[in-house]
């Protein structure tokens, strides 16, 4: 009775280890400055923007959905697209030694999932109190069961200075 009991009691904690892991594996989120070059009108020469790259590793064979994104705690625009991993941008500025490009996201076999933010306005929506500590925070849903995900900091790339 006890070797049942036992295999019973192994078997239910495998198998609830094996469903409890997350469909996400791994969150990467970047921030870039890019300032106006040449292209520019002479109002916007010297002023800067903030360019965003987030990137979700998802486990094979899982299917996620991004339901809403929040930067600092308010709600923005996206969509999402499947890209091949590795991930990477050039380096505009070049010192010394420093590679000519940078790899945002490293060879995996997950698949990659970019957020892409648009400026279309969004649903005026607060991220949830409990989450509010998180600069960047991603719900996520699958098969029914939403998920929260965020980072504390983003990794801060170098800055982009346009020709």
């Amino acid at each position: 009775m006890k070797i049942i009991l036992t295999g019973l009691v192994f078997i239910c904690c495998t198998s609830f280890l094996q469903t409890g892991k997350y469909p996400v594996v791994k969150l990467y989120a970047y921030q870039q400055k890019v300032s106006g070059g040449a292209n520019f009108s002479s109002k916007e020469k010297g002023r800067s923007t903030l360019q965003q790259y987030v990137y979700l590793l998802v486990r094979n064979g899982r299917s996620i959905t991004v339901d809403e994104v929040w930067i600092a705690g308010q709600s923005v625009s996206f969509k999402t697209e499947e890209t091949k991993a590795p991930v990477t941008i050039e380096n505009s500025i070049k010192l010394g030694n420093t590679p000519a490009t940078e790899t945002l996201v490293p060879e995996t076999t997950h698949t990659v999932m970019q957020i892409v933010f648009t400026n279309e306005a969004a649903a005026a929506s607060n991220s949830p109190s409990r989450y509010r500590n998180y600069p960047l925070l991603i719900k996520y849903i699958e098969n029914g069961r939403t998920y929260y995900l965020g980072t504390k900091n983003w990794t801060v790339l170098n800055p982009k200075v346009n020709q």
